[in-house]
């Protein structure tokens, strides 16, 4: 099957995540994503050396820009940790079959994953609290925000709000208190 001119990362991105959408995760392979391209099996290879790069960037376009906004943003450390959340979950919202392939292989999410630490660390900075506990929120916070996308009917933004609030008001009592 000859290559088409108009292959691009951004075709084969579109197509993954409609082969996401439609057929989910397990799905998704180079193989899948070259028949729905119209392209030569090996053509996707070019641009993406793997499935798990391809999801890779398909977390990246969908949620890079908004982390990297949030990570830019000021402010008391809660403010910027509710804006990475929330950030996190527009990106992945209405998409869980990007979470499950996210959360089944590690490497596809690596980059990702480092990027929400950090963020997560940056913000949590100045508040004395110690390493541990700033991945621990991290990591609490990620399956908030998984768990809220892999919702049957789907969170709203509202409560999904709410619910990072409330995690988030745990974390504000014991640093006030001394316990973390």
């Amino acid at each position: 099957m000859p290559r088409p001119a108009s292959l691009s990362p951004e075709r084969i991105l579109d197509a993954a995540e409609r082969l996401l959408r439609r057929r989910g995760a397990a799905a998704l392979s180079m193989r899948a994503l070259a028949t729905a391209l119209g392209v030569d099996p090996m053509a996707p290879y070019r641009y993406f050396g793997s499935r798990d790069a391809v999801v890779a960037a398909v977390a990246e376009r969908r949620v890079g820009a908004g982390l990297a906004a949030a990570m830019g943003r000021r402010g008391r450390w809660r403010t910027r940790i509710e804006a990475l959340a929330l950030a996190y979950w527009r990106g992945v919202a209405g998409q869980p079959e990007l979470v499950l392939a996210l959360t089944a292989r590690s490497e596809a999410s690596a980059t990702l994953a480092a990027r929400w630490q950090d963020g997560v660390q940056r913000a949590l900075a100045d508040t004395g609290l110690a390493r541990r506990a700033q991945r621990e929120l991290a990591d609490a916070l990620a399956d908030l925000v998984h768990g809220a996308a892999l919702a049957p009917v789907g969170a709203s933004e509202r409560a999904v709000k709410r619910s990072i609030a409330l995690l988030l008001d745990g974390v504000d009592a014991r640093l006030g208190s001394g316990q973390l």
